[in-house]
């Protein structure tokens, strides 16, 4: 069903109505962009009322997010080795740890071959999927166990 649209027709709204709201539009318009301009671009924390002001972490939470940024960071020192290899020239290795480690992955339970298989994500380029394949290869030649269980962990690339 197509509707056909006369020249004749008549608007919906007078053309004197919507001119006035867009007048009264444009003119709120610029009062904001007055206000906004008149506020500062920068406050200060002791400038903020008690209810405005961020509360900070306590102290025993902040110490465990910093182990957790801690572990992080020794883990992808410790595999930066494993994704350099021999070759020099490969200075992105840390990049590519840091995408791997917030990048989605699958955890698959396969209890009957004794294997959980982590299923990472493809990398946004060709040589980063490249090294990345290297890596898993290594880390699944190691056979590591899953603590308290005897799954062996399997590192998989997704298709």
């Amino acid at each position: 069903m197509t509707r056909r649209i006369d020249a004749q027709s008549k608007p919906t709204q007078p053309v004197g109505k919507l001119q006035t709201k867009k007048t009264d539009l444009a003119k709120e318009l610029q009062e904001l962009c007055q206000t906004q301009k008149s506020l500062p671009e920068h406050v200060k924390a002791g400038d903020l009322s008690p209810s405005e002001q961020l509360e900070a972490l306590p102290r025993p939470v902040r110490q465990f997010y910093d182990l957790i940024r801690m572990i992080v960071y020794r883990a992808e020192t410790a595999l930066t080795p494993l994704v350099n290899g021999n070759r020099k020239g490969r200075p992105h290795s840390r990049s590519l740890l840091k995408s791997v480690f917030k990048s989605e992955a699958d955890i698959l339970p396969d209890e009957a071959n004794g294997e959980l298989v982590i299923r990472l994500l493809n990398q946004s380029n060709k040589a980063q999927n490249q090294a990345l394949k290297e890596l898993l290869e290594t880390l699944n030649q190691k056979e590591i166990r899953f603590p308290e269980t005897n799954l062996k962990l399997v590192y998989k690339l997704a298709d």
